[in-house]
């Protein structure tokens, strides 16, 4: 878990660089954990929590009240797993978001990265002018 845990901040950091370039990225996040439910079956115990989140934009005091938004914000729920080892320390052996249906928070890797470019294709047809 440790080695899936420092590659997936590396992708993270390289995603955060890729949003800076494009809109200036975020200043600070401010994160809330609640626990909605534990269990314990034998070595392994599974936590459920909301994680609720704020992304504050690079925006100015004067730009927010032109109605520029201050921050991102989105409610996530997570599955996370412990296992307890040999040594009868506590393990972290998974962390599952629950995205849902929708587009994936700009926190998660589970979506697709805009600023990857995928080739696209061409159109079939030429659209025509204006007119």
């Amino acid at each position: 878990m440790a080695k899936r845990t420092s590659d997936e901040f590396a992708q993270l950091a390289a995603k955060g660089k890729r949003y800076e370039q494009v809109d200036g990225g975020y200043t600070k996040a401010v994160v809330d954990v609640t626990v909605t439910d534990s269990s314990l079956t034998g070595t392994t115990a599974t936590i459920q929590l909301t994680e609720d989140t704020r992304l504050y934009m690079p925006f100015t005091t004067a730009e927010v009240a032109e109605g520029a938004p201050e921050y991102e914000e989105f409610s996530l729920p997570h599955t996370v797993t412990f296992t307890r080892s040999a040594d009868r320390t506590w393990l972290l052996a998974s962390d599952k978001a629950d995205t849902g249906s929708g587009p994936a928070p700009s926190t998660q890797l589970t979506e697709p990265d805009a600023a990857e470019d995928t080739g696209g294709g061409t159109p079939a047809e030429d659209e025509g002018g204006e007119g």
